[in-house]
């Protein structure tokens, strides 16, 4: 249904930016890591998913991490972004 599609790109957009904004707390060592895992992700919902809705989390991605954060948010950033993927990776298991 429409309903569906539109949680569905809303849930990516979310993913995104909440991934990029955990992004920025780790250290440039991390991020390289990281980034390997954003790009696998994107693909991922390429795959199943579609290239509109890869394109709404890499942009997403993109804005969470070059915002402007306050550090001390950090533990509840990266805790989100966890939470997240274990929810994508529980719809993608479907």
């Amino acid at each position: 249904s429409d309903a569906e599609e539109e949680k569905m790109d809303e849930t990516l957009r979310k993913f995104g930016y909440v991934t990029g904004q955990a992004f920025q707390c780790h250290s440039k060592e991390q991020q390289v890591k990281l980034e390997k895992t954003a790009l696998n992700v994107g693909t991922n919902i390429l795959r199943l998913f579609g290239s509109d809705r890869a394109f709404f989390f890499a942009a997403a991605f993109g804005a969470g991490a070059s915002e402007q954060l306050d550090a001390k948010q950090c533990p509840e950033y990266v805790k989100r972004a966890e939470e997240m993927v274990r929810k994508l990776n529980v719809l993608a298991s479907r």
